[in-house]
């Protein structure tokens, strides 16, 4: 049997404890991972002067490098901001900062932040973004949309109709009478609508469009159809006015024509006018003698501004 040196066995079993000891602290259930310091026999692949720490038990010599044992593949985690923890040994953890992540967070353009930490929360700034349009005008136009996405709503197009219904007018029939210079046989009628309120605004009455249901706004003047002497002469005149709480005219419109050219009012179309107020529709048929006139049917307030 072959038998070796004690000294060598010595050693053998001293370094056998010191690894044994070294992977028991490399298992340790605490995470405290101790480093070992020895020297390293190459040529016959022993340690020796093992110790704890940074430093062998007693300086190497030659050809005996220095060598470390410890556990782990890392010498150290550094948490920088907004993380926590890190460490050089044992079990690290690393952790999030949260009223780090909420205060340094950037906030784009329309974004703002209230609380802190974990109750922090981020929502738009309504004075910088608009909400989404919440509602809309039934009629009219949208004049300005709030912080909430409501809507105001300003009244354009058409807001109202005026109606005064249909008033005729028709001359004498007596021959003697149809001619410009007699003054004689002749009739004039009106009709008033009802009032209708205005807000603030300028408007522009327009006649009402002819359908299949209604005339529409219309005017007549021509000679009585049963007189057919060429030489009786006609004159007419188909006014309408619209005029406010004050009876005062805002806007008119003329039609006056003679047969023999002799007519006192130049033609005219309605113009606008300026509420708010109250307004209404008057029309007026004047017929001289051997002549017929009519005027009526609705008119449409257009709201321009």
């Amino acid at each position: 049997m072959k038998r070796f040196p004690l000294r060598l066995v010595v050693l053998a079993a001293a370094v056998g404890v010191a690894l044994a000891s070294a992977l028991y602290a490399f298992a340790d259930p605490s995470g405290t991972v101790p480093t070992y310091t020895g020297c390293l026999n190459t040529s016959a692949g022993t340690v020796s002067n093992l110790a704890a720490g940074d430093a062998p038990l007693k300086p190497c010599g030659q050809n005996q490098p220095q060598i470390r044992l410890g556990g782990g593949d890392i010498t150290g985690v550094t948490a920088e901001s907004p993380l926590t923890g890190g460490g050089t040994e044992g079990n690290v953890s690393v952790g999030l900062d949260p009223s780090a992540v909420a205060a340094g967070l950037p906030l784009g353009f329309g974004l703002q932040s209230e609380g802190s930490g974990l109750d922090t929360k981020v929502s738009v700034d309504t004075t910088k973004i608009q909400r989404r349009v919440a509602s809309a005008c039934s009629s009219g136009a949208i004049a300005k949309i709030m912080e909430s996405g409501d809507v105001n709503c300003t009244q354009t197009g058409v807001v109202a109709t005026l109606d005064a219904g249909e008033v005729s007018s028709e001359g004498s029939h007596d021959t003697d009478d149809c001619n410009p210079f007699s003054g004689q046989g002749g009739a004039e009628h009106t009709a008033v609508s009802a009032e209708v309120t205005l807000p603030a605004g300028t408007y522009l009455p327009v006649p009402h469009p002819t359908s299949p249901l209604h005339l529409g706004f219309f005017w007549h003047i021509r000679k009585v159809e049963s007189l057919g002497d060429p030489d009786d002469s006609y004159r007419g005149r188909a006014w309408g006015f619209v005029k406010n709480g004050g009876d005062n005219t805002v806007s008119q419109f003329i039609r006056d024509f003679s047969s023999a050219g002799d007519n006192n009012n130049e033609d005219q179309d309605w113009s606008t006018f300026q509420g708010p107020g109250q307004f209404h529709l008057e029309l007026f048929a004047g017929a001289e003698a051997c002549s017929f006139v009519e005027i009526g049917g609705p008119l449409d307030l257009v709201k321009i501004g």
